[in-house]
């Protein structure tokens, strides 16, 4: 069950979506982390209502993959990507709801809104996912498609600012 806070946020993010009211304080980030000590993964993507991304990866299984990069994306690239995260929103797990086992590999998306910040959960590893018998909505499906999607465009955007990084 979502907080007072959570649900402020939400309608708030829903409204200015639906209204096209995208601003700088206006902020999602995905993010995936977890697994083994040996397969540790972590991945986030942050998206800005003007439109600025910014994607990180580190992966112990492929440390050459690790990178870091941003970019900006066009106003009305920016507003549908923004519709595709609040059709998936629904999907998510509020903090307050979740459990998952040691060495999971977790997402979570992350609703900033002038300062305050509501953070949702869902278990991103599909293996993990089928084992504990917790299916994704087609909607967080779709939700977690459209973050990779901004991800691997900042990591391999030729004129985004991009580094490759050694880990931690």
């Amino acid at each position: 069950m979502t907080t007072a806070l959570e649900r402020k946020i939400l309608d708030e993010f829903k409204k200015r979506v639906d209204d096209g009211e995208l601003r700088e304080d206006l902020q999602v980030t995905y993010r995936v982390s977890g697994g083994a000590p040996s397969k540790w993964r972590e991945e986030e993507v942050r998206l800005t209502g003007s439109g600025r991304q910014s994607a990180r990866v580190d992966d112990d299984l492929q440390p050459a993959a690790a990178a870091k990069a941003r970019g900006k994306l066009g106003k009305d690239e920016t507003l549908g990507l923004m519709r595709q995260i609040v059709a998936g929103l629904d999907g998510l797990i509020p903090r307050s709801e979740a459990r998952f086992v040691p060495d999971s590999v977790i997402g979570s998306v992350s609703i900033e809104l002038g300062g305050e910040q509501a953070d949702f959960f869902f278990l991103a590893d599909e293996d993990e996912r089928l084992a504990a018998k917790q299916a994704l909505a087609p909607e967080l499906t779709t939700l977690i498609r459209t973050m990779k999607k901004v991800s691997d465009r900042a990591l391999k955007k030729p004129h985004g600012k991009q580094k490759s990084r050694s880990r931690r």
